[in-house]
């Protein structure tokens, strides 16, 4: 009677075991779940938790941020450093994000 007690445990700590190690872990799980995650409008590319450039959703388009109107001067200026925007231009409307430099179909 002992003896089946014995050879019980050790069975079902080999199956724990084995479920434990043939089980994906929640790492793996959350990467294959995780759908890819892309740049709103109006948002930039890079992503300041990561380091890296995340891409623009399917529906925008990559314009730069990096451009301004001075107020005296009717021409565009760069302006270093603002990197690159998710915009719906062409959507014929000018979003805050936009200007006549970077989305000229909807600012004009």
């Amino acid at each position: 009677m002992k003896k089946a007690w014995i050879v019980a445990v050790i069975l079902i700590i080999v199956l724990a075991l084995g479920a434990w190690y043939f089980n994906p872990s929640e790492t793996t799980k959350e990467e294959t779940n995780n759908p890819i995650i892309c740049a709103q409008a109006g948002e930039t590319m890079f992503n300041d938790a990561t380091g890296e450039n995340t891409p623009c959703c399917t529906e925008l388009k990559e314009i730069s941020g990096g451009y301004s109107l001075t107020e005296y001067n009717a021409d565009c200026v760069p302006m270093p450093g603002l990197g690159t925007i998710c915009s719906n231009c062409g959507n014929d409307v000018c979003e805050s994000w936009e200007n006549k430099c970077n989305c000229q179909a909807d600012c004009k």
